[in-house]
């Protein structure tokens, strides 16, 4: 059951990465500046679903 949830979130675009919650106008980060870094693999990448599926490291271990 948790996996149809997870990949119904995928597909409707519904999952909370700090980039959408960015485009919700959340404030995602230390205190009050906008970080926007994947906090899993600590890259400077997005964190995105794009980044968490399918390149982000500390997810594919």
């Amino acid at each position: 059951m948790k996996l149809k949830v997870l990949a119904w979130l995928l597909l409707s675009d519904g999952l909370n990465t700090k980039d959408m919650l960015g485009c919700r106008h959340y404030v995602v980060g230390p205190g009050s500046q906008r970080s926007d870094c994947c906090a899993l693999c600590l890259t400077q990448s997005n964190e995105t679903v794009e980044n968490l599926i399918f390149s982000c490291t500390f997810a594919r271990e």
